[in-house]
């Protein structure tokens, strides 16, 4: 990976803006070998400006099938709505790329500021482990194994130090295990409409 490629991606959120990164290009997560508390997310390193209540945030998902992109999307929107956030629209839907195919995408807008923005951002990330790999039904997987998923984090999901605001990352990510793990019902739901309908709500 070259020395640009490696540098920590920063998403701004600007104020009466639809923020809106396409994540054809997704950032790798960390080496296995750091610490639990570092998780699955990345952490920019600069502050990002705040947004207002009113500002329209989009939260993409990497690549991947149609099962992976319902339950990114779905953990974002079950996430966001635990802390307050209201969920404007999220779907998913089929795009093609040269030497990859066709592929599933998602994106989930959502409004009410910043604030927990960390914890709807780690949700779709988190969420892909509440999946079941055999039966494509969604379960309540532990703590431990949700913060080892090492799979790639779209470049609109880096976490900022504006998005935990005085949280720190561990406490971020147990936030949002316990978002989805207590609402494991309505993300059965959401992820079931997404793969069926393409939207939600």
């Amino acid at each position: 990976m070259n020395k640009a490629r490696s540098l920590l991606l920063l998403t701004a959120l600007l104020g009466g803006a639809v923020v809106r990164v396409e994540a054809q290009t997704p950032a790798p997560v960390p080496p296995c070998a750091a610490a639990p508390k570092d998780g699955a997310a990345l952490l920019a390193s600069r502050k990002a400006p705040l947004a207002n209540k009113d500002a329209l945030t989009t939260l993409n998902a990497p690549l991947g099938t149609l099962e992976f992109a319902a339950i990114h999307e779905a953990g974002h929107v079950v996430a966001a709505k635990a802390i307050g956030l209201s969920v404007t629209r999220a779907m998913i839907f089929q795009r093609s790329k040269p030497g990859v195919g066709v592929y599933w995408k998602g994106t989930t807008q959502l409004r009410g500021g910043t604030r927990g923005m960390a914890v709807a951002k780690l949700g779709g990330h988190f969420a892909e482990r509440f999946l079941d790999d055999r039966t494509n039904k969604v379960i309540v997987p532990s703590f431990l194994d949700v913060i080892s998923n090492r799979n790639i984090i779209s470049e609109s999901d880096v976490i900022t130090q504006a998005d935990l605001g005085a949280d720190s990352l561990q406490t971020a990510q147990h936030k949002t295990y316990r978002a989805l793990a207590g609402n494991v019902a309505m993300l059965s739901h959401v992820y079931n409409q997404l793969r069926t309908r393409h939207v939600y709500p």
